[in-house]
């Protein structure tokens, strides 16, 4: 992933005795649509700090792109200023960022409330022009994310078994993916987050989509996609809607069991699916699909991972 240098880029840096007044001003900059929403409780706290002199100095900084400034870190504190009615001392920074990316990267450095997976993952697709459901975009990068580790140098040699617990254990080499990195992948995986951005937003309210809403489900959805789109289109529509479809048709089989299981435990599903399972019984589907023929989509924990054909 490309690296957004904080020195190099730092256009100024002032304290600044901020009043009231100046922190309205800086909050008509907070436009980043990535921004979280405000915390009322986290204000309240930093504006009782601030009146009884226990808050130190305030860090507010902005982003310059295309002449115009965008508030990146800073709209807990100034609306706190604004509450307490106190002046308070704060270095305010600004840095040079050419394009979205760089927006994006900025953002991510400003941890004071740490930013969670999903605050990453909505700027760097608003960093992409994503109109993506934010559900769409977590899917593609936990399965870009899967594949990402099961191609890694650390685990090429259990690539083909592929039996984690839990995509989380899956990140655990000696380069790991930061919350960053992770999110960063989805400018690898444009093409095939399109493809599951149809399957999941085409479905009617009828039939909806939730049962193919898992990271190790689009994953087996990249590689069907890289191999015939026309036919991975047809194969997943129909596991998504099951229309039109026999029961002994592989599309309904893996639809069923789709269907009738979670990757938790629920009152439903009395057993954990991992995503070893999900992988290889979506494969077989598809491989049944492709050559016409019938299946039992059986599994086996202690088989390797079949092909994709």
């Amino acid at each position: 992933m490309s690296c957004f240098d904080l020195r190099s880029n730092l256009i100024e840096r002032r304290n600044v005795e901020v009043t009231p007044d100046l922190a309205k001003h800086y909050l008509k900059f907070n436009t980043y649509h990535a921004q979280r929403a405000i915390r009322p409780k986290h204000v309240d706290e930093l504006a009782e700090k601030m009146s009884d002199g226990r808050f130190r100095f305030g860090e507010i900084s902005f982003g310059l792109i295309d002449g115009q400034d965008v508030m990146m870190n800073g709209q807990h504190q100034c609306e706190a200023i604004i509450k307490s009615g106190e002046t308070i001392p704060c270095v305010v920074e600004k840095y040079r960022c050419r394009c979205k990316l760089d927006l994006s990267d900025l953002f991510c450095q400003f941890e004071h409330l740490a930013r969670s997976q999903s605050d990453i993952n909505k700027a760097r697709a608003g960093a992409l022009s994503l109109k993506w459901p934010l559900n769409v975009v977590r899917l593609v990068i936990t399965a870009a994310s899967i594949e990402y580790s099961m191609s890694s140098s650390d685990n090429a040699n259990k690539r083909k078994s592929f039996h984690p617990g839990s995509v989380g254990s899956l990140l655990t080499t000696k380069n790991p993916l930061t919350k960053e990195r992770r999110a960063a992948l989805l400018d690898l995986y444009l093409k095939e987050g399109e493809f599951v951005n149809r399957i999941l937003t085409g479905a009617t309210m009828s039939h909806g989509s939730r049962h193919l809403e898992r990271g190790p489900i689009a994953y087996v959805m990249f590689l069907t996609w890289r191999k015939n789109q026309s036919e991975s289109l047809t194969f997943w529509s129909r596991v998504r809607d099951g229309e039109y479809l026999t029961m002994n048709m592989p599309e309904m089989k893996l639809r069923e069991f789709l269907m009738s299981v979670n990757s938790h435990a629920t009152p439903y599903s009395y057993r954990i699916v991992k995503p070893h399972e999900y992988i290889c019984r979506c494969i077989s589907a598809w491989n049944a699909f492709r050559s016409g023929k019938k299946t039992s989509l059986a599994y086996s924990p202690t088989k390797d991972i079949p092909a994709v054909k």
